[in-house]
């Protein structure tokens, strides 16, 4: 979680310069949330090979990757 609120804190700061660093503060929380998503995880996980290709979670990342 640290990492979430890192850039949270980060947009917040740069947001700040114009006088919106609460939004800023938002879409830092909000950068990161379709990285939860159950594609995007099995794309991370097969990729980093902790997903073997017979499981029905896995996916070709080097296909995905980019998109």
């Amino acid at each position: 979680m640290g990492n979430l609120n890192g850039t949270s804190a980060l947009a917040s700061s740069f947001a700040d310069k114009i006088g919106l660093s609460s939004f800023g503060e938002f879409m830092g929380l909000l950068h990161d949330f379709g990285k939860y998503s159950k594609a995007f995880q099995s794309y991370i996980k097969s990729s980093a090979g902790k997903i073997e290709p017979d499981d029905d979670d896995y996916v070709e990342s080097h296909k995905m990757k980019g998109k």
